[in-house]
């Protein structure tokens, strides 16, 4: 008994000798020296519509050979890491440092599609949360498409106060289906319940069109019925005009 007790505290003492040799050493070795432990990764502004998720970030990374695990962290360059994140065009804004762990931090604030525009001269594009354009990509299935008689000018001075209306009110973002542009510049909306037509007319005084359209649906249509009329006209100040169906 006596013997596996000496052996037993033979190996600790050793493994505490060890632990202090490793311990000195990590102590003295220059922070610049030691490899990256690992990545601590953020995406602000997630959400189901989002094009950007952190296998892409990583992928990004690794591709220009610049993923910063297992890296020397005086081989990492932090401004790089950001100036090369920023070149996808969904993502707004990127953050990169170092920890005083050995760890890098990357923050990233992405892009965040409102609205998908779909032109009948062709062009296909998404709308952000800024109203600037993002370039087309793999359907968002919860993103409302506007349609029709859209250019550029257009979408950015008008349909994007309408993807902020959608993002900033929940009924709205589910009521609606499709916005539809007339030659005219007047505006058609089409909803996912109710078989209507939604008339706007110009793209004037927006929120309180739509706030007085949300009214008209829940103390109006749910009421009556919603296939009751085949359309309503909102164009107009204070009122609120409707076809019945025939």
């Amino acid at each position: 008994m006596k013997v596996l007790k000496i052996a037993g505290i033979c190996v600790l003492i050793v493994g505490i000798c060890a632990y202090l040799i490793f311990a000195m050493i990590d102590f003295n070795t220059p922070r610049e020296e030691k490899a990256c432990s690992g990545v601590l990764l953020t995406i602000d502004n997630s959400t189901p519509s989002a094009f950007i998720d952190a296998n892409e970030i990583i992928r990004i990374l690794k591709e220009k050979n610049l993923y910063p695990q297992g890296k020397k962290m005086s081989y990492i360059d932090s401004r790089k890491i950001e100036n090369t994140l920023l070149q996808n065009p969904f993502i707004e804004k990127a953050e990169c440092y170092k920890t005083p762990g050995g760890k890098i931090n990357i923050t990233i604030l992405q892009r965040l599609p409102t609205i998908r525009i779909i032109s009948i001269n062709g062009d296909s594009y998404y709308l952000d949360h800024q109203g600037k354009i993002m370039p087309g990509r793999n359907y968002a299935a919860s993103l409302v498409i506007a349609t029709g008689y859209i250019n550029k000018k257009y979408a950015i001075h008008h349909l994007s106060e309408i993807g902020r209306i959608l993002q900033e009110d929940k009924f709205w973002n589910y009521q609606l289906e499709q916005v539809y542009v007339l030659k005219t510049g007047e505006i058609e909306l089409v909803p996912r319940v109710g078989d209507q037509i939604i008339f706007i007319g110009k793209p004037t005084q927006l929120k309180d069109k739509f706030k007085r359209l949300k009214l008209f649906y829940k103390y109006g249509l749910s009421k009556i019925g919603w296939n009751k009329y085949s359309r309503i006209d909102a164009q107009y100040s204070n009122q609120i005009i409707c076809t019945k169906r025939q």
